[in-house]
């Protein structure tokens, strides 16, 4: 399926899809390192409050199914870049996951070049994200 879209719109998908991933690792790595999900006495209170257990199982199995679906999302994204290319997930690393130096292409590409790549780059990542999107999804993405 072609998709007529400007390379403005190819890069504003991926980067939405990209920071999103980068969200989602570091919200994982939180709640793995502030919420422990086995039940604990609490040694320190000396008398039990009339709020009833289900308030504390709710927010333990909210925060559970919060991680888990933050995890689905991780392995889709990283389904994603297990199959790309080694030219693409090159550049999508040095574009949109690592993104230290603004300039990195500049030693690589000529500018013309370095467009060229980029829109193939981004074709195939839309292309393969859209193995795993649905279409609607991805132009929700393209709504501000």
């Amino acid at each position: 399926m072609e998709l007529n879209l400007k390379l403005r719109e190819k890069d504003k998908i991926v980067k939405e899809i990209i920071e999103k991933y980068k969200r989602a690792q570091l919200n994982i790595l939180f709640l793995d390192q502030h919420y422990n999900y086995y039940p604990q006495p609490n040694l320190f209170k000396i008398k039990e409050t009339s709020t009833p257990y289900n308030i504390g199982e709710s927010s333990m199995l909210a925060q559970l199914q919060k991680k888990q679906r933050l995890e689905a999302y991780v392995l889709v994204v990283e389904q994603i870049h297990s199959c790309l290319s080694e030219s693409t997930l090159d550049f999508v690393n040095h574009q949109y996951l690592n993104f230290y130096d603004p300039h990195w292409w500049e030693d690589k590409y000529s500018r013309s070049s370095y467009y060229r790549v980029k829109n193939n780059a981004l074709d195939e990542y839309i292309a393969t994200a859209l193995q795993f999107y649905s279409l609607k999804d991805l132009c929700k993405m393209l709504e501000d």
